[in-house]
């Protein structure tokens, strides 16, 4: 489950990590076409370089996971792995669990969502209206800004309007200051309104930000009725706020020429593929293991021994389970969002993580942990 949370990159240290201290895996560089597939007309079609199969239902394609990682893995594992699994062992010789070696990995970074939640249940006490404030999250542009027409929020949720306004009027009082509003001038404004600085002609320039770009500075002035340098000294004072309130909730480490996902139009429809650059592979060194069988081993070398193949084989079968999972889930917000990806951001429709959960039948938080930290590449950027 942890795995999910990696990006490719972070994957990609932790398997380094694993590596030296596995002698059966083995470091191979290989750009496997295997987490291809390619999504037209509800169907997922596996890439023909990789096997015979060329057309696949949803149902027929996924029928071949054993497990998805909303069950534990150790379901259909062998003996070796499940009791590896069940130990969580990765480096020899010492306490260091699987888990704990991750969570360095991810470095305890806590999330705008988390920052918000942690909020709402303080400031809000009855359950239900808490349960709506943490639902408003889901339809926060990546800004911080709340622009989903309030009537489309509504429906969805099905409740009253009026609801869902003064919802929004207490959480537009957390942090990060800004966070919730409609727009940028109404950012800005509550920046300003909490260093106390706020007046009548931060007013006017606020309503009057779009003449800024066009150079109209004396036009500014009249309207705010200042002097030049006066308006030269405000836009100095504008220049320090936050524009995009959930900016720095971005992770920093995220390497934006390193996507993770890449989504091209095809003759066939839409292909998705895990970014094979950025992408480990686990390689067993098969040659070894089987070399164990023949060896004269004492108890002790033995254990070792079982242990690390149960080891390599399961760390293996996760990362393969990973990517199977984050192409599903993909393969599913490309289907609702297949007008962004042909026309761009104004075809783009409100989505939360309900709607992938329901639709593949995965938890929302497993959906959470595949969409966390990860870049799709499109058309669009």
């Amino acid at each position: 489950i942890k795995l999910l949370q990696l990006s490719n990159i972070e994957l990609a240290e932790f398997i380094n990590t694993a590596l030296l201290d596995n002698p059966f895996l083995q470091e191979k560089i290989e750009v496997s076409n295997k987490n291809t597939t390619v999504y037209q007309n509800n169907t997922f079609e596996n890439n023909k370089n990789i096997d015979n199969q060329s057309k696949l239902s949803t149902k027929e394609h996924f029928t071949g996971l054993e497990n998805t990682f909303d069950t534990h893995l150790s379901m259909d594992l062998n003996k070796e792995n499940k009791k590896l699994f069940e130990k969580e062992t990765v480096i020899s010789g010492n306490s260091t669990s699987a888990g704990e070696i991750i969570e360095k990995t991810l470095e305890n970074r806590i999330s705008l969502r988390e920052y918000l939640i942690n909020q709402i249940n303080i400031d809000f006490k009855e359950s239900d209206k808490k349960s709506i404030a943490i639902s408003l999250i889901d339809y926060l542009h990546p800004s911080g800004w709340f622009i989903t027409p309030i009537s489309e929020v509504a429906k969805d949720l099905s409740i009253n309007e009026t609801i869902i306004i003064e919802t929004l009027k207490k959480l537009k009082k957390l942090e990060p200051i800004g966070i919730f509003s409609k727009n940028l001038s109404e950012c800005l404004r509550t920046q300003l309104i909490d260093k106390n600085i706020y007046n009548e002609s931060y007013n006017l320039l606020l309503d009057n930000l779009q003449l800024l770009p066009l150079g109209k500075f004396k036009q500014v002035c009249k309207i705010c009725c200042v002097k030049e340098d006066i308006l030269f000294k405000m836009l100095g004072v504008i220049k320090t706020l936050t524009p995009k309130p959930a900016e720095k909730f971005l992770n920093e480490k995220t390497q934006l020429d390193q996507p993770d996902i890449i989504v091209k139009k095809s003759d066939k429809g839409w292909r998705i593929d895990l970014n094979g650059s950025t992408l480990p592979t686990v390689n067993l060194d098969e040659n070894y293991i089987n070399e164990m069988d023949n060896l004269n081993l004492d108890q002790k070398s033995t254990n070792f021994a079982s242990e690390k193949i149960g080891e390599a084989r399961w760390l293996k079968k996760a990362v393969e389970q990973r990517n199977k999972t984050i192409i599903r889930v993909t393969a599913e917000i490309v289907k609702k969002q297949v007008g962004f990806f042909k026309h761009g951001f104004t075809h783009m429709k409100p989505m939360i993580l309900k709607d992938i959960s329901d639709a593949i039948g995965m938890h929302e938080s497993t959906v959470s942990r595949v969409t966390n930290s990860k870049l799709i590449l499109t058309e669009w950027g």
